[in-house]
């Protein structure tokens, strides 16, 4: 665009007699696309420092169609729960739905916890309303994190 313009101004000036404007080469930032590139690649939230993240395993309730889907989007962002374990220092068992409609996620309810467990709860929780879904992807699943200590 930048360009463009520049030659515009070029060749009126040139018409008008008048000593053209040198143009200036466009920046590296003109050429990047104005949005992020779509899919996801992983986990992104790095360990907060002086924290040992717990050791996790996730499974996965959804429809039959998905649920190989769903349970590769949970192993691929396991690791980001790790650090949930300690902010409530209980090993157990967490278990959050979370609604998908078309891969947006339109909410998440804590179904179960142990008693000391709410900000454990609460952090899987945030955790998994960040992670990516498949496109097309509709209906309520349910990730049962499983923590226990390193």
């Amino acid at each position: 665009m930048r360009a463009l313009i520049g030659g515009w101004i070029a060749l009126l000036l040139a018409c008008s007699g008048e000593t053209p404007i040198p143009e200036v080469p466009a920046t590296k930032a003109e050429f990047l696309p104005l949005d992020p590139p779509k899919g996801d690649r992983g986990p992104v939230d790095p360990t907060p420092t002086g924290i040992t993240p717990w050791k996790v395993t996730v499974d996965v309730a959804f429809d039959d169609y998905g649920l190989e889907a769903m349970q590769k989007v949970a192993d691929l962002h396991k690791a980001q729960l790790g650090v949930c374990g300690p902010e409530s220092g209980v090993p157990g068992e967490v278990k959050v739905a979370v609604a998908l409609q078309e891969g947006a996620i339109n909410g998440t309810i804590v179904r179960k916890h142990a008693p000391k467990q709410e900000k454990t709860a609460e952090c899987v929780s945030n955790k998994l309303r960040k992670w990516v879904y498949p496109t097309g992807m509709s209906g309520d699943a349910v990730f049962t994190v499983h923590f226990t200590e390193p």
